[in-house]
């Protein structure tokens, strides 16, 4: 998630394609003689920038690391993705928070700045992209502002993860339903969290987060029966950009070794996502054979088939 390069005068790209953000110095940017150590990073988590709810969160943030007494001669530009939907992307009004040194979390923002689409700062918002145009090194994140016209929409992903070996019929299975937004590189970080432990159960689905609809109600079922939530993720939760893990907890103690769960996803009694997918037990249990086969090895030491043990060749 880092990208590193030494830059001068003649200018670079910083790439990061994994989420397709790119970083452009262009020629005459960085002056002087010796090239300088620039390094890019994307920010997917920043749950401190932002508390307004006129804003939404739809896209990561950026940081780019430089020598303290760098200045920059001309502006650096941004191609960041995004995932909001719009009648009209040019009328999209945007705020940027910005600050000195390495992001984190208790970050102190310097500057909240409303973007005009001219000058530095500035962006130009495109469909599923958006540039941002700085003339100083930092950490960045821009927000959409609300609008009834022309902003209130964006495209999240939905997907259910399932527990690695389960056992059906002994203990409670845990279910993870994510949301994030539908931006690159998301999906491909929600399964790194959960690689430990959990298994994806289906395919993510795509569904939009309206303004005026508000929180989303997650159900499991089985065969019509609630076996799970229902769980209510707040708009305020899906407007802030985190990746939001729903936990289940459900009882098969009384099921067989394979059962089909439903889990949905519904806004005001509206269908979202309809997931289904099978649980099967992951526990195997020793056929006739193995049983006699382990026997002997227990007896012998000698494992059936094996050449060595047998006096063949090594």
């Amino acid at each position: 998630m880092e990208c590193c390069k030494k830059v001068g005068v003649e200018g670079d790209k910083l790439q990061l394609d994994s989420f397709g953000i790119e970083l452009d110095i262009p020629p005459g940017a960085i002056d002087g003689k010796a090239p300088q150590d620039i390094s890019l990073r994307v920010l997917t988590d920043t749950p401190n920038l932002g508390n307004s709810k006129a804003e939404m969160s739809v896209c990561f943030g950026v940081q780019c690391l430089a020598p303290d007494d760098l200045v920059l001669k001309l502006p650096v530009t941004y191609t960041i993705p995004h995932c909001a939907v719009s009648s009209r992307y040019s009328s999209v009004e945007a705020v940027l928070y910005t600050g000195e040194g390495e992001y984190s979390p208790d970050a102190v923002v310097k500057e909240r700045i409303v973007l005009s689409r001219s000058g530095t700062p500035s962006v130009i918002i495109k469909k599923d992209v958006l540039i941002l145009k700085m003339n100083h090194f930092s950490w960045a994140k821009v927000k959409f502002i609300i609008s009834q016209f022309f902003f209130r929409e964006k495209r999240m992903c939905c997907r259910p993860f399932k527990e690695k070996n389960l056992a059906l019929q002994t203990r409670s299975v845990i279910l993870h339903a994510h949301l994030y937004d539908d931006i690159k590189g998301n999906s491909e970080l929600v399964k790194l969290e959960e690689r430990e432990y959990f298994i994806p159960a289906n395919m993510e689905q795509r569904l939009s987060i309206r303004t005026a609809e508000g929180a989303l109600k997650m159900t499991c079922y089985l065969r019509n029966t609630v076996i799970g939530g229902p769980a209510v993720v707040s708009f305020d939760k899906l407007m802030s950009g985190e990746r939001i893990c729903v936990p289940f907890e459900l009882d098969f103690t009384n099921q067989s070794d394979s059962v089909a769960v439903s889990l949905i996803v519904e806004r005001n009694g509206k269908l979202e996502c309809h997931f289904i997918f099978r649980l099967e037990d992951g526990r195997q249990e020793a056929s006739p054979q193995d049983q006699a086969s382990a026997e002997v090895v227990a007896a012998t030491g000698v494992v059936a088939g094996d050449d060595a043990a047998q006096g063949g060749n090594i």
